[in-house]
């Protein structure tokens, strides 16, 4: 009845030591990894946001030039009176 006794014990020791080595193996290495690549992938993001912000900013100052341009051709105020009127 001893032996089993000191059988279990040693077997749930050596459960404990496993289970908080498990534990400081997700705390050291896979919780700093998972939090690294939540921060890689904001990053990214961002880097994305920025690229599209400034893209939409180009192409809206492409759009104002091509405007511009063309209130510049003459006959351009009788040509947007046309344009009301057949719309």
């Amino acid at each position: 009845m001893q032996i089993y006794v000191i059988h279990e014990i040693i077997r749930i020791f050596k459960y404990n030591i496993l289970s908080n080595w498990r534990v400081n193996a997700l705390e050291n290495v896979v919780k700093p990894r998972l939090e690294n690549t939540v921060l890689y992938i904001k990053g990214e993001l961002d880097k994305l946001e920025r690229e599209d912000f400034f893209h939409l900013k180009k192409i809206q100052g492409y759009k104002k030039r091509e405007v511009e341009k063309h209130m510049a051709l003459p006959g351009y105020m009788q040509r947007r009176r046309l344009l009301k009127i057949f719309l």
